[in-house]
């Protein structure tokens, strides 16, 4: 059975609203990524992040594991709003959740559309492009599209 936290249950009601406020802060001022990479990174819906962050659900002990756990936050920060907003030596990445999410997208289009590792690294390669690359790149398929 899991084990309650008993900071968050003798937390008071002021106090667990202020939660979601954090949460919100770190997405979108320190991290700047968007709430469905959020979500996925901590494996909730991008629709109950929404929820949790506007104050409509409260935040629940295994969703704030994850959040510890996926972007080494400091307890203290996130409960209390006190210290440092990351763990002590802390060593978070946004650009490796962002491969590790178009990784899992990619694996989940393989399994859909039973694509070849040619097709798959295509797609790898694609989105690594930049939008500008692929704005152009999508000019040029345009053009050989006419020829045909």
């Amino acid at each position: 059975m899991r084990k309650k936290n008993p900071i968050l249950s003798n937390m008071a009601s002021q106090e667990l609203t202020e939660i979601p406020q954090r949460i919100t802060y770190l997405r979108q001022d320190i991290l700047q990524i968007t709430q469905a990479q959020f979500a996925d990174a901590i494996n909730i819906s991008q629709t109950y992040l929404s929820l949790l962050e506007n104050g409509s659900r409260t935040i629940t002990e295994p969703i704030i594991d994850q959040i510890f756990s996926q972007f080494k936050i400091n307890p203290d920060w996130l409960y209390q709003g006190k210290g440092e907003i990351f763990q002590s030596g802390a060593d978070f990445d946004k650009e490796k959740l962002i491969i590790s999410q178009q990784k899992s997208a990619i694996d989940k289009l393989q399994t859909a559309y039973s694509l070849k590792e040619s097709e798959l690294n295509f797609i790898s390669w694609y989105l690594s492009l930049t939008p500008k690359e692929r704005g152009n790149f999508s000019k040029s398929l345009n053009l050989i599209k006419t020829l045909f």
